[in-house]
């Protein structure tokens, strides 16, 4: 099996239980952003523990075969003063239409490459300490081939307090995502979608106007791309 650098981001969620899904960018995170007095906040970080030569310590990537078993492990802290118990799940992943990196709320059963991944349901932490955990990713046999995404996530709940007073349960959740790459036939393939051009007129009649295109890159393969844009100019001085 072997590794292949691919570039990606992690994610990190907080799932406020009566108010939906939002997201938070930073780390450690905070399990009560209005905690009632008689609470202190939990704050605490998770990643993947790197494998030897590698480096990476934000996301996995796997290159597996059909019916090929793996372990992995990452390591939670608890950067609180007190004792916490995290929940752990794995759920399937998914990119929303800005390219953004996400993964199934927490009461939303996975029916893909989450369902790869095997790990205990929770770890308690001493304050201030960490500790690792290990987690399974099975390809099952008829797995067709090309990236599959999913994620794994840490989480807590916590009781807060709302604007009028009242107590609101919160959970909030961190991860990072698990790509399995699953050997065969890979179909890199990119289209082009809703193209619409237009062009504007320069106020000075005697400059070049400029000329706009909006589309839609829609991903029609089984690999995950990252499309880069590219500046150039014609023999006649034309930029594109």
């Amino acid at each position: 099996m072997s590794h292949t650098p691919r570039t990606f981001t992690r994610v990190a969620l907080t799932t406020m239980l009566a108010a939906g899904l939002g997201f938070s960018t930073a780390l450690p995170a905070a399990a009560s952003p209005t905690p009632s007095d008689e609470q202190a906040p939990i704050t605490w970080s998770m990643s993947p523990l790197p494998e030897e030569n590698q480096s990476n310590t934000q996301w996995v990537e796997l290159d597996m075969k059909p019916g090929e078993s793996v372990q992995r492990e990452l390591v939670v802290k608890n950067h609180s003063a007190q004792e916490a118990t995290f929940g752990l799940q794995a759920a399937d992943g998914y990119f929303t239409d800005t390219g953004r990196f996400n993964m199934l709320a927490s009461d939303e059963p996975s029916e893909a490459a989450g369902t790869w991944i095997s790990i205990q349901e929770e770890i308690t932490v001493a304050p201030k300490a960490s500790e690792n955990v290990r987690f399974t990713v099975t390809v099952p046999e008829n797995a067709t081939p090309g990236d599959h995404a999913a994620g794994v996530a840490s989480s807590t709940t916590s009781i807060g307090q709302s604007a009028d007073g009242a107590s609101l349960g919160v959970e909030s959740r961190i991860g990072f995502r698990v790509i399995t790459r699953v050997e065969g036939e890979l179909n890199p393939s990119l289209a082009v979608q809703e193209l619409h051009t237009g062009y504007k007129q320069s106020w000075n009649p005697f400059a070049p106007g400029s000329i706009t295109a909006d589309f839609r890159l829609h991903n029609d393969g089984n690999l995950q791309l990252q499309p880069q844009s590219a500046l150039f100019s014609g023999s006649s001085g034309l930029r594109v």
